[in-house]
């Protein structure tokens, strides 16, 4: 999968993941775009971005465009999880994972 666990939070009788996706080019779906449009779009909450050994938090992390080979650790609703295995406006899921 390529995605790393890092635990999980119930809140609001919802269970969301904890996780950390390496931002690749031409595959994943938020590469080139901004945080602050793509977690509401994805519904995920970003934790911070790790970039060339730096980390990224609160208002840098949101005004920050994602890079090719950036590491985002995010929060996200366990039902919502499908969305990054799939190609965008797809509806069936085509085995290559959009999560690395």
């Amino acid at each position: 999968m390529g995605a790393k666990g890092r635990g999980y939070q119930r809140k609001s009788s919802l269970l969301w993941i904890a996780l950390a996706t390496m931002i690749t080019p031409n595959h994943h779906p938020f590469c080139g775009q901004k945080i602050e449009k793509v977690a509401p779009q994805a519904d995920f909450v970003p934790l911070y971005l790790s970039r060339g050994g730096k980390n990224l938090h609160s208002g840098d992390l949101l005004k920050t465009e994602l890079e090719s080979n950036d590491i985002l650790y995010l929060t996200i609703p366990a039902h919502r999880l499908e969305q990054l295995w799939r190609e965008p406006n797809s509806t069936v899921n085509s085995g290559m994972p959009l999560l690395y």
